[in-house]
């Protein structure tokens, strides 16, 4: 017996995933009242998760510029001590 591995579903930005619903297509039928009920459930959302990776950002931006930092730090320490080397000989 042959078994065939599943495949993994296409994933965007843009699309989203292959084979899940679309938010267009889940509000063909609604009632205007559902849709703004959902745009704001949606929106909500957003504004939470978007709160939340601003923090992460501004986290990760900070790791990023004390890096910079020490990697700025280790280039003058090895540019002063061959700067010292050069002197002794």
């Amino acid at each position: 017996m042959v078994l065939t591995p599943k495949k993994r579903p296409f994933c965007n930005v843009f699309n989203g995933c292959s084979g899940s619903p679309k938010r267009s297509q889940a509000s063909i039928g609604m009632s205007p009242e559902q849709l703004v009920a959902e745009t704001r459930y949606l929106n909500d959302e957003t504004f939470g998760s978007a709160l939340d990776s601003e923090v992460v950002l501004e986290e990760l931006f900070r790791k990023i510029l004390t890096e910079a930092q020490m990697w700025d730090a280790i280039r003058e320490a090895t540019a002063e001590a061959t700067r010292r080397n050069l002197k002794k000989y």
